[in-house]
C-alpha cells in the first residue's frame, strides 16, 4: 500500500496527497469548474497553477505532521498513486 495512502477498500483509497502529486487534485478543479461554479467561492488565476497546488499540499504536509489537521482527498482506483508519490514530500 502506498504510503499516502489512509484508508483503501476495493474500488477507492483515502489520501494524504503529496507535491509530486498537485496535478491530480489541480486538474480535479480545472476539468470540474463550470460544475463547481454554484458551490465555490471566486477562483483567482494562480488557483489552477500546478506550483499553487505543490505549495498548499506542502502545507496540508506540515499541518498533518504538526497533528494540527487532515486534509484528505477520495479518488478512484482508475489513478495510480504509486508511480506519482515519493517519500520526500516538500523537500527543498
Amino acid at each position: 500500500m502506498n504510503q499516502n495512502i489512509i484508508v483503501e477498500t476495493e474500488r477507492t483509497s483515502i489520501a494524504l496527497l503529496d507535491k509530486n502529486q498537485a496535478s491530480l487534485i489541480r486538474d480535479y478543479y480545472l476539468n470540474n469548474q463550470a460544475h463547481l461554479l454554484n458551490w465555490e467561492p471566486v477562483r483567482s488565476p494562480s488557483f489552477y497553477d500546478l506550483k499553487t497546488w505543490q505549495r498548499l499540499l506542502c502545507e496540508h504536509h506540515r499541518l498533518f505532521e504538526e497533528g494540527a489537521a487532515i486534509k484528505l482527498v477520495v479518488l478512484n482506483h482508475r489513478l495510480n498513486l504509486k508511480n506519482q508519490s515519493d517519500s520526500k514530500y516538500c523537500a527543498s
